[in-house]
């Protein structure tokens, strides 16, 4: 299974996808973890010149779109998302690219991606919010 994980620091879940600095990438099977990838968050726009902006949902439609598509193709393959919470726009975007968001509140990646593999993991999936 191919499971990616928002967070800040590479191994900690954190909240909102769009403001993450990046992901985890996981492949796991058979309760171990095959492969294990580091990126950064296309969606996200802050960068080093301007850290205290931050992701607003009043973006222009449009534009916000594109960082979704941004964001899908980052994680390319990817089967699951799990984070703390990420917005209906987004939720909607990685459903339609094959990619179902979970929440949960379990604190560290590796533990999460284990737990989700061999069902275990308690989260939320959004679309029954």
């Amino acid at each position: 299974m191919k499971i990616a994980v928002a967070t800040n620091n590479y191994k900690n879940i954190v909240g909102h996808v769009g403001m993450c600095k990046g992901f985890i990438l996981y492949d796991v099977k058979e309760g171990k973890i095959l492969n294990r990838n580091e990126i950064v968050n296309p969606f996200n726009k802050v960068n080093d010149e301007s850290k205290n902006k931050v992701h607003l949902p009043q973006h222009e439609e449009h534009h916000h779109h594109h960082n979704h598509s941004d964001l899908a193709e980052a994680l390319i393959n990817v089967e699951v998302l799990l984070c703390k919470k990420a917005g209906p726009g987004l939720i909607n975007s990685m459903n339609g690219n094959g990619i179902k968001v979970f929440f949960t509140e379990e604190k560290f990646g590796d533990d999460a991606v284990l737990k989700l593999d061999n069902g275990t993991l308690e989260f939320i999936d959004p679309a029954t919010k």
